[in-house]
């Protein structure tokens, strides 16, 4: 059952950090729109940290790894120009 939480865990954090890093690159989206959109990732992610923190130690750790690495590997890598 811990794995399938860790796993879980590390999926969900980083379809979170993936899917607000590209409503972030989106530049049809104006300035009123990205702080209500980040509002609602940060209540979301704090929400998502406390179930994991209830779920136990293993989704906990999972989420906050994939918080962190997927956030540094996305910042790190140079933008494609389409």
């Amino acid at each position: 059952m811990r794995t399938i939480l860790f796993i879980g865990a590390l999926v969900w954090g980083a379809v979170m950090q993936m899917g607000y890093g590209r409503l972030l690159a989106d530049e049809s989206l104006g300035d009123q729109t990205i702080g209500l959109v980040t509002i609602i990732f940060y209540a979301v992610a704090l929400l998502s940290l406390i179930g994991a923190f209830l779920a136990g130690e293993a989704a906990l750790l999972g989420y906050i790894i994939s918080m962190v690495f997927v956030g540094a590997y996305r910042s790190s890598r140079p933008r494609r120009r389409s």
